[in-house]
């Protein structure tokens, strides 16, 4: 049973909240001007949620056991996904080549994870982020994740799609996995949990 609750619009709790901004922050969040002052307000609540959906935990918003045990673990460096790999394809043509937000972090936590767990073998990013026009005239999903830098087809050097497949299926339980591809596996960090083979669903 978990002995740790504390999520929006808790009260009394100032001292542990602050230390959680301190986590997150060492993490990589920006929790804008005031930084760890003890309030969740919507930066930390929003940066809960996104540590939750890169490291594969139960994307609540709540930091329980679970959540605060990863939080005091030692950052995931971010050094092998660089903002150009996840670059529209468009070339240019019906954009300036990035999401407006930028890339979500938790997909880059994701990644850092499934090449971690692939014995540190390279992984090619083949589409990151798709703008609206060209992800229509590639035939991508209406409401694809790659819509809004939370999604990355991906290779793995040296490792089989049916393996790829299966790693990616472990490491992201909340998240979505497209398998079966001809040549890649897509994983996005939509939040929820959602499967499917290509051919009978949409990346």
């Amino acid at each position: 049973m978990s002995n740790l609750y504390l999520k929006k619009g808790i009260t009394g709790q100032k001292k542990a909240v602050k230390g959680i901004q301190q986590r997150l922050i060492a993490w990589g969040f920006d929790l804008g001007r005031w930084g760890a002052d003890g309030i969740w307000g919507k930066m930390t609540d929003d940066a809960v949620y996104a540590f939750q959906r890169g490291m594969g935990l139960k994307p609540d918003k709540i930091v329980g056991d679970k959540t605060f045990s990863a939080l005091k673990n030692e950052p995931i460096k971010i050094e092998h996904f660089p903002k150009e790999g996840f670059m529209c394809h468009c070339q240019g043509r019906y954009c300036n080549g990035y999401y407006s937000k930028g890339t979500d972090i938790a997909i880059l936590f994701l990644l850092e994870r499934i090449r971690k767990e692939a014995g540190d073998k390279p992984i090619t990013i083949t589409s990151g982020y798709r703008c609206p026009t060209w992800n229509r005239k590639n035939g991508g999903a209406l409401l694809s994740q790659h819509l809004y830098g939370r999604a990355a087809d991906i290779i793995i050097e040296g490792m089989s799609r049916n393996d790829t497949d299966a790693l990616c299926d472990r490491m992201n339980p909340y998240g979505g996995v497209g398998m079966g591809g001809e040549h890649i596996t897509h994983v996005d960090v939509r939040g929820k949990r959602a499967r499917w083979r290509y051919g009978k669903g949409d990346a």
